[in-house]
């Protein structure tokens, strides 16, 4: 039986002033969007470079980083990565599609030579 048909069997007579509350509980669709967000995060601070931390350590640290994230309204970068690889993120989001065409190309070409080696 589902939550909500329960409680439109046995809730709403026993506890008439939280029907509303209820109402809306029900109403708004389950999404598991912001857990993975969260465990993406875990996963970023607990690398394999920083496997040592204590677990109280890293859940202070994912809700730093999350809220600091939330606060400023801009997504987090991480500056030590765009040093040792300044070509991953050239600050353009919106790619156009002839610029994928273009990088589809030059894969092509590359494939292309790696079979000529080969």
């Amino acid at each position: 039986m589902s939550p909500s048909s329960f409680w439109k069997i046995h809730g709403r007579a026993a506890f008439p002033l939280l029907k509303p509350v209820a109402d809306m509980m029900f109403a708004i669709p389950t999404l598991s969007a912001s857990n993975e967000r969260c465990w993406s995060i875990h996963d970023f601070i607990h690398s394999k470079r920083r496997n040592r931390l204590y677990a109280s350590k890293v859940e202070k640290l994912v809700f730093i980083y999350s809220n600091l994230a939330s606060s400023t309204g801009e997504p987090i970068r991480d500056h030590l990565a765009d040093d040792m690889y300044p070509d991953a993120h050239d600050g353009d989001m919106d790619v156009q599609d002839d610029e994928r065409i273009d990088d589809d190309e030059d894969s092509d070409e590359i494939m292309q030579a790696m079979s000529d080696i080969g």
